[in-house]
C-alpha cells in the first residue's frame, strides 16, 4: 500500500511540474540576472539590442513540495533583448590570396575570436583560399570592415541573421521547471530512504530521477550550443586572384576631363604610359577607345582616337551591305549598325557627323546629328535627282549595248558559222548535181 502511495505522489509531481506555466522569463538575461535565476556561468549571455519597457510579473504559482516559485525569477529580470546569430558570405579578390588568408587569421585572433576552417587551393595555375572565423557577435560589423580593407575588389557580401530568442527563453523556462522536478524527486527520495526504506520505491523514484536528468542534460546542451553561436557570429570568406583585364574597344562621348583621366559613358579611362592618341581629347568629344577592362572597371587605354567633324548636306542616300551611305560634301559616310542617328534624316538635310577615316578615305559615322531638317521642295535636290535617273538610264543602255557586243553578237557568230558551212555545202551538193545531169544529157544521140 505505502508503495502504491509513493509511486502516486512521485506521478502527481511529474504531472503537476510538466502541467505548470511557463514563467515569462528574461529574452536576454544580465549577469546578475542569470545568476539569480539559476543558470551556469557558461550560460549567461549579455543582452543584445534595445531594452524594452519594465514588465510587471504575473501572479506567482508555487511548485510541489517546496518547489521555488517561477515568478520569483521572472520579478528578477529588468529588461528583454534578442538572441541573434550573425552569419557573412564574403568574396573578395586579392593579389596575393595566401597572403590575405594569414591576415585574415590575424584578424580573428585579434578580435578575440577563433579560426575554424582554412584551406588553399590551386586551380589553373591559380591560387585560392577559403576561411570561416568565428569573432565575438559585437566585433562583426568591424572584422567585416577590416576584411574589406585587405581586398583589392569586394565581389560579394552577403549577410544573415537568425533570431533564437524565443527557442532560447523556451528552453531557459523548461531547465527551470526541470530542475525543480529534480529536486523534488531528491526530496521525495530521501523522505523513502528515511521512513520505508523499501528498494522498490527508492528504484522507482531513481528512474524518473535518471530520466530528469537525461533531458536536463539535452536542454542544458542546446542552450550551450545557441549561446556559442550568438556569442560568435560567422564569417565565411573566399578568396579569389584578381580577373584578367578584358580587352575593349568602344565608341562614346567624353563627358569629363582630368590630366590623363577622362570619362566616357560613365567609364573612367587612364591612359597608359605610350598611349597612342589620334586628336585632341576634349569634353563633348566623340571618341574610339581601345583598352583593357580592369576588375575595379576602369579601363587602361592603349589608343584613342578623336572622331572627326564633318558638316553639311546629305546630297545622297544609298542602301549598301554595311547599312547606309551618305554622300555629304562630296565625302561618302558609312552608316553601321552602331551609328547614332539624332533627328530625321533625308536628302537635302543639314547634317554634323562625327566619324572616323578609313583607309579609302570614306567616314565610318558614330553619330549622325540633323541640324535642319530637308525643304519641302529643293530645286537643286530636284535637278540632281533627275540627273541622277537619266545617269541610271545611259548607264543601264551602256551597260546593255556592252552585253550585247561582248556576249550576244559572239555567241551569235558562233552559232551561225556551222548553219553557213551546211548551206554551203548543201549549194555545192546541188551544183554539182545539175552539172551532172547536164553532162548526160549531152552524150545522148538526137533522134
Amino acid at each position: 500500500m505505502k508503495q502504491r502511495i509513493v509511486l502516486a505522489g512521485v506521478l502527481v509531481i511529474l504531472v503537476v511540474a510538466g502541467c505548470a506555466p511557463a514563467a515569462p522569463a528574461p529574452i536576454a538575461p544580465s549577469i546578475d540576472q542569470g545568476r539569480q535565476i539559476g543558470l551556469p556561468e557558461g550560460q549567461i549571455v549579455a543582452p543584445q539590442g534595445p531594452v524594452a519597457p519594465e514588465v510587471p510579473a504575473p501572479p506567482a504559482v508555487s511548485g510541489v513540495g517546496g518547489a521555488p516559485e517561477a515568478t520569483d525569477q521572472a520579478a528578477a529580470a529588468q529588461g528583454f533583448g534578442r538572441f541573434i546569430i550573425s552569419q557573412a558570405q564574403m568574396t573578395i579578390y586579392a593579389e596575393n590570396p595566401e597572403f590575405t588568408l594569414i591576415q585574415i587569421e590575424d584578424l580573428a585572433l585579434a578580435l578575440g575570436g577563433f579560426i575554424s576552417n582554412s584551406q588553399i587551393s590551386r586551380f589553373e595555375d591559380q591560387i585560392q583560399g577559403l576561411i570561416s572565423i568565428r569573432v565575438p557577435a559585437q566585433a562583426f560589423k568591424e572584422a567585416r570592415r577590416r576584411i574589406r580593407d585587405l581586398a583589392q575588389e569586394v565581389a560579394a557580401d552577403q549577410v544573415s541573421g537568425q533570431d533564437v530568442t524565443e527557442e532560447f527563453t523556451d528552453l531557459q523556462s523548461r531547465l527551470r521547471h526541470l530542475e525543480a522536478t529534480e529536486a523534488e524527486l531528491l526530496e521525495l527520495l530521501t523522505t523513502v530512504r528515511e521512513r520505508t526504506q523499501s528498494a522498490a520505491e527508492v528504484l522507482a523514484i531513481f528512474n524518473e530521477l535518471t530520466k530528469i536528468r537525461e533531458q536536463i542534460e539535452q536542454v542544458k546542451g542546446r542552450i550551450n550550443y545557441l549561446d556559442n553561436l550568438v556569442t560568435f557570429a560567422s564569417i565565411t570568406v573566399q578568396v579569389l586572384p584578381p580577373p584578367e583585364p578584358e580587352k575593349v574597344e568602344f565608341i562614346g562621348e567624353v563627358e569629363s576631363v582630368e590630366d590623363e583621366t577622362f570619362v566616357v559613358n560613365g567609364t573612367t579611362v587612364v591612359l597608359e604610359a605610350d598611349a597612342e592618341v589620334i586628336g585632341e581629347i576634349e569634353e563633348g568629344a566623340i571618341v574610339e577607345v581601345r583598352g583593357l577592362r580592369h576588375a575595379d572597371g576602369t579601363v587602361s587605354a592603349s589608343r584613342v582616337e578623336v572622331a572627326e567633324l564633318l558638316a553639311g548636306e546629305v546630297e545622297s542616300i544609298e542602301p549598301s551591305f554595311q547599312g547606309r551611305t551618305l554622300v555629304v560634301q562630296g565625302r561618302t559616310v558609312i552608316l553601321g549598325p552602331g551609328t547614332e542617328i539624332i533627328g530625321a534624316l533625308q536628302e537635302g538635310s543639314q547634317v554634323e557627323i562625327h566619324g572616323f577615316p578609313q583607309e579609302d578615305d570614306s567616314l565610318q559615322a558614330a553619330r549622325v546629328k540633323v541640324t535642319k531638317a530637308a525643304p519641302r521642295w529643293n530645286p537643286g535636290r530636284t535637278v540632281r535627282q533627275a540627273l541622277a535617273q537619266l545617269t541610271l538610264a545611259i548607264q543601264g543602255i551602256a551597260d546593255l549595248a556592252i552585253w550585247v557586243l561582248l556576249f550576244v553578237l559572239p555567241t551569235a557568230v558562233l552559232l551561225s558559222v556551222p548553219v553557213l558551212a551546211a548551206f554551203s555545202g548543201w549549194q555545192w551538193y546541188q551544183r554539182r548535181r545539175r552539172g551532172a545531169a547536164g553532162a548526160v544529157s549531152s552524150d545522148r544521140p538526137m533522134v
